[in-house]
């Protein structure tokens, strides 16, 4: 068999109810030359079960029975993979058809493009759209993208990794670590269907500012001036999400997250 072009790359924790359709997103791609490789993070579900009942040759699970968190497994990932391209995934979103074949196409066509990413359509746990996010008309030069839209050399990934002490802001650390030394671009257009809630989670939400904090104050390779933009922006968006929950303004704020587009 030919190794693989891309390896499309899922951490995968209790995600038995969803990781199903995300590969049959897969699957169902435009582009086949690919591998999925899924690593679970000890889930206590029945996720492991689920990925070994496709059959295809392509899907590779990896199951040690541990719980290591998403960073550790994102940079297992990257080490394990046979592809000259690594695409991110998670397993509770699904792919539009042709994400891997636009996105690679993109990146063999432009060499000096190191990551790419694309925009989200925004789906509730019924699967009905909500709205879009990062969908521009034209391919842009970006700082940071949607985590699991994007795909892109695995040499450069293998170059930069994710620093395991952000483990759950490791993508925005990442990309604001690498940036200066690096080509990002945001094609047009959405390339996954991206799980969101209608309700609003305050603790969740102040979780992520905290780590956005961390990156803020520990991060490398960011300047001075960088680090106070950032971190004022944290502590002022979790003032405004607290006055939101006081003001009982909850459902606008989600709503005001999800731009209006047309699906077909």
């Amino acid at each position: 068999m030919k190794e693989p072009l891309v390896t499309i790359a899922v951490p995968a924790y209790n995600a038995g109810k969803t990781i199903g359709a995300m590969i049959e997103s897969v699957l169902a791609q435009t582009y086949t030359n690919w591998e999925l490789l899924i690593v679970d993070d000890g889930s206590s579900d029945n996720t492991a079960e689920v990925v070994r009942s496709f059959s295809d040759s392509r899907i590779r699970l990896v199951c040690d029975g541990k719980n290591r968190k998403i960073a550790p497994r994102l940079n297992q990932l990257i080490d394990e993979a046979k592809g000259e391209f690594f695409a991110r995934m998670d397993a509770d979103d699904r792919m539009l058809p042709d994400r891997v074949e636009r996105q690679l196409e993109y990146l063999i066509a432009h060499p000096e493009v190191d990551v790419v990413g694309g925009g989200a359509i925004v789906v509730d746990e019924g699967g009905n759209v909500l709205g879009g996010r990062n969908i521009v008309s034209e391919a842009t030069t970006v700082s940071s993208f949607i985590h699991p839209t994007v795909t892109g050399k695995i040499e450069w990934f293998r170059k930069w990794h994710y620093d395991e002490h952000f483990n759950g802001c490791e993508d925005s650390e990442l990309w604001r670590r690498a940036k200066r030394q690096s080509t990002f671009r945001l094609l047009p257009g959405a390339v996954i269907y991206y799980k969101d809630s209608l309700s609003f989670n305050l603790k969740q939400y102040l979780f992520r500012q905290k780590q956005g904090a961390r990156v803020a104050l520990f991060g490398r390779g960011i300047s001075l001036r960088e680090r106070g933009k950032l971190f004022f922006g944290v502590v002022l968006r979790g003032v405004i999400a607290v006055g939101v929950v006081c003001l009982g303004l909850s459902s606008a704020w989600v709503k005001r997250r999800n731009r209006p587009i047309k699906t077909k």
